[in-house]
């Protein structure tokens, strides 16, 4: 349900209305519809009987002048002008409101009633209704019209509106006055425009509509103007046609503007010019048919015309359609044979309606004669071509274009009807390569002179590729680039077996270049050629392949350097390099970088040569088929500085051991010998002999003896390195004079002595597993020259490597100057290693050297041989295993064929060497001749579970593509690049849903085959063709599948569609689904229709219907073939179309004629007619085959005019017909009185002509009269005019007189006015009001209501009075007593001195302290009171009493003051001893001081009393009394409404009082409705009174309240509640509400579930102001409470703002964001009054559409005078901050205006946990209004600290100042994005205090926004009087001009602005203005 929609804006803009007027003569036509017959006044209808009049309006309409509220508002909307070629034409125009020109109403003109309601601008409604009696169905429409916009709203349409309909729609209760309170009068509405056409009511008045039983819309015009024009336009317009029936009624709106627009889119000054109004009857065609083809050329208006026939036609060839939609037409067709070959056909066109004047067409004329000249003429009929030997099918007409989808050609025959073929003639070549045609002319074979042209139209020329097939790789088809990706190595898919062309004209043909860039980027280009275009057509796609598996290299990088291949001879020129480059330092460039490369690089230093060796593990091979590729390094040559060995044998002839070992590049060695005598060393040499020189270092008996030998080469070249010589260093043992053995002289193993030990020979190989270090022992050998003492043998074992070693070793050396010697025991391990794989030629791999990467990861070894052994046993045969061994080797051999690998695993019982027990070899093979396939894909779909091994497939599924299916393959990746990898054929069977794939390669696969088949068979076909058709026995064997071509059985077609289907029996493929036959049967000819379907799918022809004929022999008909009137064939007659409307009078019988279809059997007919009805039937009988077979009728019935008909079809009396009425029987008599006029409905029989009934009533005799007449002709009995009479029983009146009040007759009373307001007058006594009765069967009763001071007068009767009632009631409504006054406003407590001047003499003697008090009681109204008033006349002081002074009038001063002044005249003082008239004047400032003078004139005595003070309190007005605490519930709300449910989970909170005596209130707060995504606000539900009752710990609630409004009275609903609250505080409460609406009430159902809030709260009332940017946006305040209460032990608090809502102004709606509430508030107690504060981050409102961050900093004094600060900082979805400063306060807060003033005093501040004090001036610089601006100087942080970027001051521009009292001002404001400096933007609030001492307070939150840190704080100062100077002049004393913006930006007038809110711009300051 939608939100009550206002339609119109206020009653003075009402809608216009409809006025009904009779028609006069000629009813065929509208009257006065050229405005030529004269003006009247006009009288605007209302529902009270409004007579005044307003405007003139053209007789017979009206124009909608409103008359608004007893003359005020009255407008007018139209006016005479200048017709079009007439003296008078209308102008309707939307014009202002005469009384409100804010308000516009809308113009237009009717020929029906207008009305219109309104109560003060609310429950706005209003329209037209009724029209006037119409008989007649015209075709359109016309009229001429000016239309103008006005400046307003120029784009406003205009609405012209006309209809006609019968029967009667009545709405209830329609409210059709305007008034300015109560209720508007209201009626029961006839015919409403909105009803009558269908329109909407939403946003409408009135209550329920009811239609009579044939009531509907018969024709409509709905038309849209929205062209300007200043000249006369012409518009014709057709009726819409919504039935076929005959109209009564009628009505038409012209109006200026949107008519149904609603008030909201009226435009002032937009207008229509209106004349010459004409209803269109059409007698023209406005289509023509031969044998069913439109005549060529057809035009309405048009009316003769000449056609070439095959056949001359007869008159029954020729159909006709009629102009408009009326169906009003009628025809005759007549067909004159002038020769054998040349006819003419009349066709005379009328219209039924009539064809005297006022029915003609828009010519002017009411007949049209349509002519045909028909001449037998050949006609050549192209039923088909064949061009290139395939048949193309037709016809095709004359000089038609036909598509031939061919390739151009001159191969082209033609086929006539008759199957004639005949060659062409053909044109030369036309059109473009993109179209090319040429022209076919086509001769007739019987006469050559009869010639038509074709043109033909051919496939382009193109040069374009359809798809490509590799070699060995899928069919590929291009991108929209002329790209074919590959997806695949050359080596592998190959070249491009074949490339297939798209279809095309000409003779495309294509060339392939060699494979181009295949090292690289392997590509094949095709290059399309299509020579025969004009001009030539080329286009080269290009074949686009994966890269190569690259082992090649394109240079190396040293030192940043790039060094390329010279690919001539696979080198590397590294010449120019000296020293030569370390193999550590060349880094490959790779020619395609992957994973798999890797290179190995070697160096031969004394030769001068390297290479590097590069290999990709791979598969597959380089391009060139190579696994790895060598480059040789050519490298600068060198000058061996070197020796390749340098030895020395010990004195003892051995060689002396060297550490390290010797290399010739290595230069300091340990030899184990002391210093030689000579330098006798043995040398070996890379080539030539060095020059050698040594250099002993010591000697012998040295710490450390040396020898230094230099080798320099002869020629002085450069080495490897760059040197021409090396020096090597060698360091000896010292020599000593006692020597110590290091030779064992025994090595024993468990035992035994080690065989063949011999001191000197330090290894020894032993073939058994490695025994323990324990089993070893030793002896050392001791001779006389070499002692054991302190020689030592170390034993160390290694299990892996099997290896003892024994390190004999003495400080001292022995005789031949070694110091120790180690002896090497290698026993055998436990191999798990593979000494070497061996090939089948013999050459084997050693495997020892690999290793793995991280010893623990199998090893790969690549392995090329030509093919994958047969198997595995002789894999085994070429692995070479270590042999002896420790412990016993395993191992495992396992291969993969289709990987062309095989996996050796070699295990022993404990690690080998490296570690590891198990070790793993991959050996990799050539690979195989796939000839399977990796996977199969149809049209885009891959085959699931596809395995290249499985070889059958089936698909559960229809085969996709059916014969066009597109296959793809994906080959097996890397197969042996060497073989013929390919598909070898394909086939698509269809029919079979089976596809087949043979794939080979030129040598055997693995499993030893060179083809492989692949099958995929799918679900079968749904065929739904026939393969064999038996008909009643017989077989038709041969089916024709063309859909076209019958099959003939002999017998005839049965009667029922059941016995014919059983006649059938098809036979179908095997196929899906089941075909299934949908038969159709045309008996008229014998021809049953046959529709195959299967499942909805299609046949693999492609077709998802089969048709099939059977022709039976020619039916038994009973049909005719053609039924003529008078010689005249009837109109678009059919055999099988039984029902015409003929049109005309209706003939006699005779004049019927009837022609049989052919058909079996002999056909006979009768012709019958009747009169009432205007029918003839004519049934045609055939008497079927002479046995009692195929018997058969068939009727046919034409209706004519109706006779005029005067007669009523139907009379209904209040809904229900008449009980026994008969159109033929006049009379009747029925119970009860006369009903009124709308609830007779009088229905005329339908006509011809115009009939129409009235009704007359006679109340008081209870008679109703109904004439019926037909103005265009008699009825059947001779008469025009029948008359209906109902007699009713004669009213009893239950009414009143008179009444009398307190013996006085009621001055204006009425009899039918109910409702008197008496509020003048008192309530009188009880029995003070009598009457007098207005009929003698009628009884009273008087009731008095104190309570709501009315008097109720019921009058009752047995009898229904004139009304239809038998009781009414009326109410005095008189004064109601005097409520008790509500408490004032907030009253101001000043206190100071008071002087009393009497007499020239000041009483006092000084002054005397007192104090008044000013208490506001609205708005600019105050009272004023001086307490006990007294006066020292010499004898002590006399105690007078108050003055008070009531309705004070108090003036804003525009300083934050206020000026007073007021007058009580016969004041009592001293009880009334004292009688004085008092004059108060004075004046109180910002500040709160106070000055009054108090005027006191006593019997001429003047005592003039001055009193001056200051404000010391305020005092806020007492509560309201006590209620009863309330209880809250929280919890969520269901609302269910009309059947739905439109609210569940709805959050709520409900309130219930503590129980009095049995009864409590109950209140659901700001309930609402969301009613199609519009929240509508009622307001709160409170039931007051509600029974309670408790029972076992449940409380029960139950309570009503009648006729609750909201929405200030717009929704009146019945609340009826129902609830109950367990012990635990559970609450379930069920509130229905019944929405009354007049009759239609709507339920709404709301369930509340919740729990009762436990928390104590302390709840505050008083003021809220609400500041953005400067600007308070309530405008001085609104209501609010808040609340706090404590939420725990810990002493924190919650604070609570409910209901939080944001307006941009004071009058804008408030938007509800939701409540404010901050947990966690600290309480701080203070001197006097408790401090709270606490905040709140991010926190989401308005339902998360606004985050905030929120600061509450408050205080509440022991008096409870409270005052919170809530800072709001709204962040946008930006980030950009804006700040909103909330201000709460139960005490007086007025504006002031500001001085300029400086502070000086300490500001502290807290940032990063660091408080800082700062000595700062605060200067003070007044602004506009209230505002000052606030700058901080002098602050100081340091340099190091972060705080120190946000500088030394700070500005806050337009802050409040306002006063709260006790001399206080309060100061409050806030900047966002206040830029410092660049980096440092600062968002600050502020708030502060300054008293009467001078003394200055603020409190400052800062947010550096960039850094998001936060700095605070605190500033406490006084006046510095001396800075004042120092305080830099506002904008306004600088003498800067003011600008003004309006909210757009736009520049506007400052001196001349309307109210709203405005920009002001004064230099660089800005803020907002409210203008009011």
């Amino acid at each position: 349900m939608k939100r009550i929609k206002i339609f119109l804006s206020t009653a003075l803009s009402a809608a216009a209305m409809l006025v009904g007027n009779p028609f006069t003569a000629t009813a065929q036509q509208l009257p006065n519809n050229g405005f030529e017959e004269g003006w009247v006044d006009c009288v605007p209808w209302t529902s009270s009987g409004n007579t005044k009049t307003k405007g003139k309006t053209p007789t017979s309409w009206t124009i909608s002048h409103v008359i608004g509220i007893g003359g005020t508002g009255a407008t007018e909307v139209g006016q005479q002008i200048s017709g079009h070629n007439s003296s008078n034409g209308v102008r309707v125009i939307n014009s202002p409101n005469s009384t409100m020109s804010s308000q516009k109403v809308p113009g237009y003109i009717t020929l029906g009633t207008t009305w219109s309601t309104s109560v003060m601008g609310k429950k706005n409604d209003g329209g037209s209704y009724g029209g006037t009696v119409f008989s007649h169905r015209p075709d359109a429409m016309s009229f001429y019209y000016k239309r103008g916009r006005g400046t307003h709203k120029p784009d406003e349409i205009t609405t012209i509106v006309a209809y006609a309909w019968k029967g009667e729609w009545q709405q209830a209760s329609v409210p059709s006055e305007i008034k300015a309170f109560g209720s508007p009068k209201t009626i029961t509405m006839i015919d409403r425009e909105r009803n009558v056409i269908g329109y909407s009511l939403d946003g409408c008045l009135g209550g329920s509509v009811t239609k009579s039983s044939d009531a509907e819309l018969i024709s409509l015009i709905n038309l849209t103007i929205t062209d300007n024009s200043d000249d006369w336009i012409n518009s014709y317009t057709e009726f819409e046609y919504k039935s076929n029936s005959v109209p009564t009624k009628f009505n038409v709106i012209f109006a200026a503007g949107d008519y149904f627009g609603g008030s909201s889119v009226v435009g002032e000054g937009n207008y229509l010019d209106i004349d010459d109004v004409k209803l269109v009857y059409y007698s023209r065609l406005a289509s023509l048919k031969v044998k069913g083809l439109d005549v060529d050329g057809f035009d309405s208006n048009k009316y003769e015309y000449s056609l070439n026939v095959d056949e001359l036609p007869t008159a029954a060839d020729i159909s006709v359609t009629f102009m408009g939609n009326s169906g009003s037409g009628v025809a005759n067709i007549a067909v004159a044979n002038r020769s054998a070959s040349e006819a003419v056909a009349t066709i005379t066109v009328t219209n039924k309606n009539g064809s005297s004047a006022g029915f003609e067409d828009i010519d002017g004329k009411t007949s049209h004669t349509y002519s045909i000249t028909f001449k037998r003429t050949l006609k050549i009929d192209l039923l088909s071509l064949i061009v290139n030997n395939e048949k193309i099918s037709g016809p095709w007409e004359p000089t038609s274009t036909i598509s031939t989808k061919q390739p151009f050609t001159g191969e082209i025959v033609a086929v006539l009807s008759g199957n004639i073929e005949t060659p062409p003639t053909l044109g030369d070549r036309e059109g473009s390569n993109d179209r090319p045609t040429r022209t076919m002319t086509v001769t007739h074979p019987e006469d050559n002179s009869v010639k038509t042209s074709y043109t033909l139209e051919f496939l382009p020329y193109i040069a374009e590729i359809e798809h490509v097939d590799m070699e060995r790789g899928n069919s590929l088809s291009p991108n929209e680039n002329g790209e074919i990706a590959v997806g695949q190595r050359y080596s592998v898919a190959g070249g491009v077996k074949n490339v297939t062309l798209k279809k095309s004209s000409g003779n495309p043909t294509y060339t392939c270049s060699e494979v181009k860039d295949v090292d690289i980027a392997p590509k094949i280009e095709i290059t399309v050629v299509n020579d025969d275009a004009d001009p030539k057509i080329s286009r080269t796609y290009t074949v686009v392949y994966n890269p190569p598996v690259s082992s090649r290299i394109s240079g190396v990088v040293i030192g940043g350097t790039t060094y390329p291949v010279n690919t001539e001879d696979n080198t590397i020129d590294l010449t120019s390099l000296m020293p030569l480059p370390d193999i550590n330092a060349i880094e490959p460039v790779y020619i395609l970088p992957d994973d798999y490369q890797s290179s190995e690089i070697s160096i031969d230093t004394e030769n001068s040569t390297g290479s590097i060796t590069v290999t990709n593990s791979q598969a597959d091979k380089d391009y060139d088929k190579l696994s790895s590729h060598t480059y040789t390094l050519k490298l600068a040559p060198v000058s061996v500085s070197r020796p390749r060995n340098i030895s020395l044998r010990n004195t003892e002839g051995n060689m002396v051991e060297w550490s390290p070992e010797f290399d010739s590049k290595h230069y300091e060695y340990k030899l184990r010998s002391f210093m030689p005598a000579d330098n006798a060393f043995e040398y070996e040499w890379f080539g030539s002999a060095l020059t050698v020189s040594a250099e002993r270092i010591g000697d012998a008996y040295s710490e450390t003896p040396q020898i230094r030998l230099k080798f320099t080469g002869t020629d002085g070249g450069k080495d490897f390195d760059g040197e021409t010589s090396h020096t090597y260093t060698l360091s000896f043992n010292k020599m000593t004079d006692d020597f110590r053995s290091n030779h064992l002289s025994e090595i024993r193993i468990a035992g035994k002595p080690l065989e063949n030990f011999d001191k000197s020979v330090l290894n020894y190989n032993i073939a058994t597993p490695v025994v323990n270090e324990s089993d070893i022992s030793w002896k050392i050998f001791e001779d006389e020259f070499n002692s054991s003492d302190g020689t030592t043998v170390t034993v160390t074992r290694d299990e892996n490597k099997a290896v003892i070693t024994l390190l004999v070793k003495n400080d001292i050396a022995n005789s031949s100057g070694q110091s120790e010697r180690t002896y090497t025991l290698q026993f055998l391990p436990y191999y798990s290693r593979l000494a070497a794989v061996t090939a089948p030629d013999g050459s084997s791999v050693n495997t020892l050297g690999l290793v793995a990467t991280d010893g623990k990861v199998p090893m790969r070894l690549l392995w090329q041989i030509p093919k994958l052994p047969d198997t595995e046993r002789d894999i085994d045969a070429s692995l070479v295993f270590m042999n002896p061994t420790a412990g016993t080797t395993v191992h495992t051999v396992t291969a993969d064929a289709d990987e062309a690998t095989a996996t050796v695993t070699v295990s022993n019982e404990k690690p080998d060497a490296d570690g590891l027990s198990t070790h793993t070899y991959i050996l990799t093979y050539d690979r195989p001749y796939y000839s399977r396939l990796q996977s199969i894909m149809v049209n885009g779909t891959e085959i699931e579970g596809f395995d290249r091994n499985k070889f059958d497939y089936i698909v559960d599924g229809q085969m996709p593509g059916g014969a066009n299916a597109e296959v793809l393959y994906q080959f097996i990746q890397n197969s042996n690049n060497l073989g013929d990898y390919k598909i070898a054929n394909q086939t698509i069977d269809a029919e079979a849903a089976k596809i087949t794939v043979v794939v080979s390669n030129s040598e055997p696969d693995v499993d030893g085959l060179s083809t492989h088949t692949y099958t995929v068979q799918y679900s079968l076909p749904y065929f739904s063709r026939i393969e064999s058709l038996k008909v009643g026995g017989t077989i038709i064997a041969d089916v024709p599948q063309d859909g076209a071509t019958p099959m003939a059985v002999a017998m005839q077609l049965p009667a029922d569609d059941e016995a014919a289907k059983a006649l059938f029996a098809a036979t179908f493929r095997e196929c899906s689904g089941t075909p299934t036959i949908e038969y159709a049967f045309d008996r008229a000819n014998g021809i049953a229709t046959l529709k195959v379907t299967n499942s909805g799918e299609k046949d693999p022809d492609g077709a998802a219907v089969h048709i099939y004929l059977v022709q039976f022999e020619p039916p038994y008909s009973s049909a005719a073939e053609s039924i003529t009137i008078d010689g005249v064939a009837v109109n678009g007659f059919s055999s099988g179309t039984t029902e015409y409307t003929v049109g005309g009078p209706m003939p006699s019988t005779d004049a019927v004629a009837v022609v049989y279809a052919p058909g079996s059997g002999i056909c006979s007919h009768e012709i019958s007619s009747d009169v009432e009805t205007a029918t003839i039937t004519v049934t045609v009988t055939n008497s079927g085959d002479g046995s009692g077979n195929y018997i058969s009728s068939t009727t046919y019935t034409l209706h004519f005019d109706l006779p005029y008909f005067s007669r009523l079809s139907s009379l209904k009396i209040r809904g229900a017909e008449i009980e026994g009425f008969d159109k033929n029987r006049f009379e009747y008599t029925i119970a009860g009185v006369a009903p009124a006029r709308n609830e007779i409905e009088a229905t005329v029989m339908p006509c011809s002509g115009n009939a129409s009934a009235q009704v007359s009533i006679d109340v008081e005799q209870g008679l109703v009269t109904v004439s019926v007449t037909n103005i265009s002709g008699t009825d059947l009995d001779g008469k025009d005019t029948h008359v209906y009479t109902l007699h009713f029983d004669k009213p009893v009146n239950s009414r009143l007189a008179s009444i009398i009040i307190n013996g006085t007759p009621l001055a204006g009373f009425a009899p039918d006015t109910y409702i008197y307001n008496i509020e003048s007058s008192e309530m009188p006594e009880d029995g003070a009001v009598s009457y007098t009765l207005g009929g003698d069967a009628a009884t009273a009763t008087v009731s008095y209501d104190r309570d709501n001071a009315e008097v109720t007068i019921v009058v009752s009767a047995e009898g229904a009075d004139i009304d239809g009632l038998n009781q009414h009631k009326y109410v005095l409504r008189f004064k109601k007593p005097a409520e008790t006054p509500s408490p004032g406003g907030v009253t101001s407590v000043y206190e100071g001195t008071l002087t009393i001047m009497m007499m020239g003499e000041d009483i006092t003697g000084g002054g005397q302290a007192a104090k008044v008090e000013i208490t506001e009681e609205s708005d600019g109204i105050c009272t004023f009171l001086l307490p006990d008033f007294s006066l020292d006349l010499g004898d002590g002081p006399a105690p007078l009493g108050d003055i008070k002074v009531e309705n004070v009038a108090m003036t804003p001063d525009g300083k934050g003051g206020y000026t007073y002044s007021g007058v009580v005249n016969g004041l009592e003082l001293a009880d009334g001893a004292i009688v004085a008239d008092v004059t108060l004047t004075g004046t109180t400032d910002a500040d709160g001081n106070a000055s009054m003078t108090i005027a006191v004139l006593w019997e001429g005595i003047a005592i003039d009393v001055e009193f001056n003070g200051e404000c010391t309190s305020t005092i806020l007005p007492p509560a309201p009394p006590a209620e009863g605490e309330w209880s809250e519930f929280d919890g969520t709300l269901s609302i269910e409404m009309m059947g739905s449910y439109i609210a569940e989970g709805q959050p709520a909170t409900v309130l219930i009082t503590e129980p009095v005596d049995g009864k409590c209130d109950f209140k659901l707060p700001d309930f609402s409705l969301d009613l199609d995504g519009s929240l509508l606000n009622l307001g709160d539900i409170e039931v007051n009174g509600v029974e309670v009752s408790e029972q076992n710990g449940l409380t029960t609630y139950k309570g009503f309240v009648d006729g609750m409004a909201f929405l200030e009275g717009e929704i009146i609903a019945d609340i009826n509640l129902d609830g109950s609250v367990d012990a635990s505080g559970n609450a379930v409460m069920t509130i229905q509400v019944l929405w009354k609406q007049d009759g239609d009430d709507i339920p709404i159902n709301v369930v509340f579930n919740g729990k009762r809030n436990e928390i104590e709260w302390m709840t505050v009332a008083g003021k809220l102001t609400i500041a953005m940017e400067g600007y308070d946006i309530t405008e001085g305040g609104s209501d609010a409470t808040i609340r706090i209460a404590k939420t725990g032990d810990d002493g924190l608090y919650t604070f609570l703002l409910p209901d939080f809502s944001l307006a941009l102004d004071a009058a804008s709606e408030p938007a509800k964001l939701g409540d404010i509430r901050i947990d966690n508030v600290t309480m701080t107690p203070c001197n006097g009054y408790d401090r709270y504060t606490g905040r709140i981050e991010g926190m989401s409102l308005a339902d998360g559409e606004i985050v905030a961050d929120i600061k509450v900093d408050g205080t509440i004094t022991s008096d409870n005078n409270v005052r919170v600060n809530v800072d709001v900082v709204w962040i946008m979805e930006d980030g950009k901050r804006v700040p909103i400063l909330v201000k709460f306060t139960n005490m007086a807060d007025t504006p002031v205006e500001p001085v300029k003033t400086a502070y000086s005093g300490i500001l502290k501040t807290q940032s990063d946990g660091n408080e800082t004090e700062h000595s700062v001036t605060v200067f003070i610089t007044p602004g506009y209004g209230n505002r000052v601006d606030i700058r901080i100087e002098g602050i100081d942080f340091a340099a190091a600290g972060r705080a120190a970027m946000a500088g030394n001051s700070i500005s806050v521009p337009s802050v409040s100042v306002t006063s709260v009292g006790n001399g206080l001002k309060a100061y409050d404001g806030a900047v966002i994005g206040s830029q410092v400096k660049p980096g440092v933007t600062l968002d600050i609030t502020l708030h502060g205090f300054s008293d009467r001492s001078n003394n200055f307070n603020i409190e400052l939150d800062m947010l550096w926004v960039e850094q998001n840190a936060r700095l605070s704080g605190s500033f406490s100062g006084t006046e510095n009087t001396s800075a004042i100077t120092d305080v830099p002049a506002s904008d306004i004393d600088n003498g800067v001009a003011e600008e003004y913006y309006d909210l757009r930006g736009v520049r506007v007038d400052g001196t001349n602005l309307r109210p709203g809110i405005y920009i002001r711009r004064k230099g660089n300051r800005s803020e907002k203005i409210l203008i009011k």
